[in-house]
């Protein structure tokens, strides 16, 4: 009688655990398919990401832009990926339809926009501070 009972214990929890193992292989599935489709975003953006930055902030930042949906599966498949501290200040121009997989990649590399500017030869500093001042965005 009491084998018995151990046996349909042990029956149940292998069917919890195999469901538990299931359900989390198939959330990871998902996810990661979730983070390599097309972003929701139809236009391209332009993000700027501050130095010191956290992972936490930097998502609710490109979330806010509406470039990442949803934010926390950014910030899982950055942290999964081993990549959070990698990520790079700047101002970058996210593409449209980027999936968060080409942001994080694009963050990681630290293509930033380039902005040009032209300095007339001939210019003292506080002229081209002041040019400096009118074109900073």
């Amino acid at each position: 009688m009491a084998r018995q009972r151990w046996r349909r214990l042990l029956i149940a929890l292998f069917a919890v655990l195999s469901c538990a193992l299931l359900a989390a292989i198939g959330g990871y599935l998902w996810g990661e398919q979730r983070f390599r489709a097309n972003g929701p975003h139809a236009e391209p953006k332009i993000v700027l990401l501050q130095s010191g930055e956290s992972l936490a902030q930097i998502t609710r930042k490109l979330a806010r832009a509406g470039v990442v949906a949803p934010g926390w599966l950014f910030h899982a498949g950055v942290r999964v990926a081993g990549r959070a501290r990698a990520l790079k200040a700047g101002e970058y121009a996210i593409p449209a339809r980027a999936s968060m997989a080409d942001i994080m990649a694009l963050l990681v590399s630290g293509k930033v926009v380039q902005h040009q500017l032209t300095i007339p030869e001939g210019w003292r500093v506080p002229e081209i501070m002041a040019r400096l001042a009118a074109t900073e965005p």
